[in-house]
């Protein structure tokens, strides 16, 4: 059989008998088809296209040999057989829809006048009552497609009333909705009127165009009665469906219920084919049919159960891996402050994994217990003051204290001081919540996850302080500010002395004052960093946390940055000043307040020099080579955001 007989047929247009092209026949008859006359005599002359037996024997072998699906023995079945069982069918559905599966039944049962007996049979068996015949327009399979296929039905908002007339008399099709009053199609009516005024212009031709549509007026009461009787047939075939899906509904129930299932899993199942097929042939399933495949509805049904107690436990998981992250936040923004691994690590405590892989029925998760359960809140805190223990001694020996002890309560531990500043050796990288510092402190590295990591890399991530190295130019900076108070780094009173502190870089060209978490960023601009305790460009006072809100995304920073009102602090060095990493920290005067009183006035004389933050950004990238700005970096002239 030649490859384009498997093309499927998209659609059959109503076409009438006349319309069929000759085609090469084939006869197969039987001992007895001499004897038989009309549609159902054994001898059929059947129109098929011909065959190439090379063509045919080449699809063979690649079906061999590439291990495609098989022919269909279908194929292969005699003509007499197919025409007999194809004659039993209840439904010319069925027929159109294997006159559809190739071009080969396409010739066999559409484009062939000897074959419509089989369509005509199928018509009378149809259930519940016989298909009225077809007008001629129609052809047995085109007349099948029109009642089956399913199609957007017309809407009234395309007709109109036909108010100039009501009789046929200018042929147009038409719907009588009541007694008397008729609709046509806005289309057709406006095409018929078109050709009434272009028949006035010639008026020999009003006779011949009277006559056309006079024979076209007489048909249409016969169409119109047909399609009435159709209308009752499809009134009372809905209904007859309508009672078959009811009858096999409760079918289903009645088995579920005499087996121990539920009616949704045995319709879940192959039992639904089944069902659904009974449906559409308008046959009500019997309990033998149900016994053929209660084995198989059973097996599936039991795969079903598993299933579904896989799937509850898997959710009962899920909310309690959710119910422990919410926990952690909870934890994290506390008032409380306290030191936590992170959620990864959180997870793998020991109170925590009983709490997760416990398995209850009905299991409606653990935030109850995380949240009131004191022996939880117990077990968990001990959890996690173990894994802080462990972290700060091999964190201690990352800062060259390994094995650090001591009695005295004066001294903090090596990682809870200011000095303790750590990076990530993989990433090199800090959470927003360390952005204004660019490095990590002892909590900073418990919690730290590195960005780039997926979240299956992020589970199976362990937490561990090979992870990180001291940041040398940090730990430099803060000692440095530490001497400047005169205040060692292991005494408590360090990180109360420096938390409102303010410093000066002496190693930019203009005096840069900026808090001390700001300054652990700044170090990194210069090789050999200065600091002053002095506080210099009073006139516009530092301004924490600026950049980190204009750097968002939201609406109100996209017109914040737009706004031109941000100076650049850089650009007010005076002469004389030293620019570079490891110039002199003062000019030639030799005085730090000479340099900021001179550094105001050049700001003041450059007051109108100001830019938006996007292009002050360019601005100090280009000019001073500063990459990522801080906020130490520009100042606001707030008195220019209304212009």
């Amino acid at each position: 059989m030649d490859s384009q007989n498997d093309t499927e047929i998209a659609d059959i247009e109503p076409t009438s008998s006349s319309d069929t092209r000759a085609s090469p026949t084939q006869t197969l008859s039987t001992p007895s088809a001499s004897t038989c006359t009309g549609p159902s005599a054994a001898a059929i002359h059947v129109s098929a296209p011909a065959r190439k037996p090379a063509k045919l024997a080449k699809r063979k072998h690649k079906h061999r040999n590439l291990g495609d699906s098989p022919p269909s023995y279908l194929d292969q079945t005699p003509l007499e057989i197919l025409a007999e069982i194809l004659s039993y069918c209840t439904s010319p559905r069925d027929i159109l829809a294997l006159a559809r599966c190739s071009k080969l039944y396409c010739s066999t049962l559409v484009n062939n006048p000897a074959t419509e007996f089989i369509w005509r049979k199928a018509r009378a068996r149809c259930v519940p009552e016989p298909i009225p015949h077809p007008t001629p327009n129609f052809t047995e399979a085109s007349y099948a497609a029109f009642l089956f296929d399913k199609g957007k039905c017309e809407d009234l908002k395309d007709w109109l009333p036909r108010l100039e007339s009501t009789n046929y008399a200018i042929g147009v099709p038409s719907l009588m909705v009541s007694p008397g009053k008729f609709w046509a199609r806005d289309s057709d009516w406006k095409r018929a009127v078109d050709e009434w005024n272009k028949v006035q212009l010639i008026p020999e031709r009003l006779d011949a165009y009277k006559r056309e549509k006079a024979a076209l007026t007489n048909k249409l009461p016969v169409i119109q009665e047909h399609c009435q009787r159709l209308l009752v047939w499809r009134d009372n075939r809905q209904a007859r469906i309508k009672d078959i899906t009811a009858s096999n509904e409760v079918r289903a129930k009645t088995f579920a219920n005499r087996e121990g299932w539920r009616t949704y899993d045995l319709l879940s199942t192959s039992y639904n084919v089944l069902h659904t097929s009974k449906i559409h042939s308008l046959e009500v399933v019997t309990d033998q049919d149900f016994k053929l495949i209660r084995d198989t509805a059973e097996k599936e049904i039991i795969a079903i159960m598993e299933q579904r107690v896989r799937r509850e436990k898997e959710a009962a998981y899920r909310q309690r891996r959710g119910d422990v992250e919410a926990h952690y936040n909870r934890l994290k923004s506390s008032e409380k402050k306290q030191v936590l691994p992170s959620l990864q690590e959180f997870r793998n405590l020991s109170v925590m994994k009983v709490l997760v892989n416990k398995s209850t029925s009905g299991d409606l998760g653990i935030a109850n217990e995380l949240k009131n359960s004191k022996l939880v809140d117990a077990l968990l805190k001990d959890n996690i003051e173990k894994w802080v223990d462990g972290a700060k001694a091999a964190l201690a020996g990352v800062l060259g204290f390994p094995g650090w002890k001591s009695a005295s309560k004066k001294k903090l531990h090596p990682v809870e001081r200011l000095t303790a500043r750590f990076r990530c050796k993989k990433c090199d990288k800090v959470s927003k919540k360390y952005s204004e510092e660019g490095c990590l402190d002892f909590a900073g590295a418990c919690e730290h996850v590195c960005p780039h990591l997926s979240t299956q890399q992020r589970a199976k991530e362990t937490w561990s302080a090979d992870r990180f190295e001291a940041d040398v130019q940090a730990i430099s900076t803060v000692e440095k500010i530490l001497a400047l108070h005169k205040i060692a780094a292991e005494s408590p009173d360090s990180t109360t002395a420096l938390l409102n502190s303010m410093v000066t870089c002496l190693a930019c060209p203009a005096p840069i004052s900026m808090n001390f978490r700001t300054a652990t960023r700044h170090c990194r601009r210069h090789s050999e960093p200065q600091w002053s305790l002095e506080v210099g460009c009073v006139s516009n006072p530092l301004e924490i946390g600026v950049t980190g809100r204009l750097l968002k995304t939201s609406d109100d920073a996209v017109r914040q940055r737009a706004l031109k009102i941000y100076g650049c602090r850089h650009c007010c060095a005076v002469p004389g000043a030293v620019e570079g990493a490891g110039g002199s920290a003062t000019d030639a005067s030799g005085s730090v307040e000479k340099r900021t009183a001179r550094a105001a006035q050049k700001m003041v004389a450059n007051k109108t020099r100001l830019y938006g933050f996007d292009g002050l950004k360019s601005h100090v990238k280009e000019k001073h080579g500063i990459i990522c700005i801080g906020d130490e970096d520009f100042y606001q002239q707030k008195d220019n955001a209304a212009h």
